[in-house]
């Protein structure tokens, strides 16, 4: 019989401590074989306090979203010099490094989440509501921690579906910043999209029917495709549907002909060729070794 996949959760748990910080954090443990670059990948979240005279320097390879929600201090970035107080979010890119700095009265405390840097990210990362300003302030607070508490509690135990999960409340939280920092009109033409195709992955969309129902040209479609992730859209459609499929499979919880219908595939022997092309081994022979990384 499989294990409990409540005792299987690829987030361990790990505090650190130093003279002027404290930190406790959830990690992911272990990734699938190949990362997922067309989803929002959250891959850690915590909490960090930094005492009176902190002075902390910080350079990463990832997306990370510090929300302060006690104290405050004064963050260095870009060049620039910003005063943090309870309520702000800072949204940090890929190299680019940042320092917090406290003076010997402050005292700050923040919740922060990781993600991978990918395609997707960079979309919802950059969107003009979001690059206004160095430091957001949004005004309803609650919604915030509300989708900082459901990715926390998400975390602490695995599911079926908890990467999905994740990826679905990080672009809620990017979503709601982006509404609250006032963006004007409607999404993006190209957000809409991909919202669209990352919400019904198993539906028979194909360059036709995404080109009718978004009222838009086969050309426009290709071009705004091209230019944000660098591929098609039907391309983009499969690589998203093998991606889920991967993450499915990595989780013991569907069978083959399950995982295929899940994705869009009514065929489960076209999936398995498609997958295979993609990852370089079957359906099954990819949950085995996923099986075995992720500790059986």
């Amino acid at each position: 019989m499989p294990k409990n996949r409540r005792e299987n959760n690829p987030f361990r748990h790990i505090r650190t401590e130093g003279t002027h910080y404290a930190e406790e954090i959830r990690l992911e443990s272990w990734r699938l074989a190949r990362p997922v670059r067309g989803l929002l990948h959250l891959f850690g979240c915590g909490e960090s306090v930094f005492r009176p005279g902190a002075e902390i320097p910080i350079e990463h390879s990832y997306w990370a979203v510090q929300w302060i929600t006690e104290g405050g201090g004064v963050l260095h970035c870009g060049g620039g010099r910003f005063r943090l107080r309870k309520g702000d979010v800072f949204l940090a890119s890929p190299d680019s490094p940042y320092t917090f700095r406290l003076s010997q009265k402050d005292f700050l405390k923040k919740k922060y989440l990781l993600f991978d840097h990918g395609p997707l990210i960079s979309l919802v990362g950059n969107q003009e509501a979001l690059r206004r300003q160095d430091v957001l302030h949004p005004a309803e607070q609650g919604r915030i921690a509300g989708i900082f508490d459901r990715i926390q509690q998400t975390v602490s135990v695995r599911t079926p579906y908890q990467s999905v999960e994740l990826s679905n409340l990080g672009y809620a939280l990017f979503a709601e910043l982006a509404s609250q920092m006032g963006r004007d009109g409607k999404k993006g033409e190209f957000e809409m999209i991909l919202e669209e195709i990352m919400s019904h992955l198993g539906a028979g969309y194909s360059l036709d029917t995404l080109a009718g129902k978004f009222h838009a040209g086969k050309r426009t479609l290709n071009r705004l495709f091209r230019k944000y992730v660098n591929c098609t859209p039907v391309q983009y459609l499969i690589r998203m549907r093998l991606e889920y499929a991967a993450q499915l499979l990595s989780l013991n919880t569907h069978d083959i002909q399950s995982v295929a219908e899940e994705c869009g595939y009514r065929d489960a022997a076209f999936f398995s060729r498609e997958f295979k092309r993609r990852y370089g081994v079957s359906p099954r022979d990819f949950h085995r070794k996923q099986l075995h990384a992720g500790g059986k």
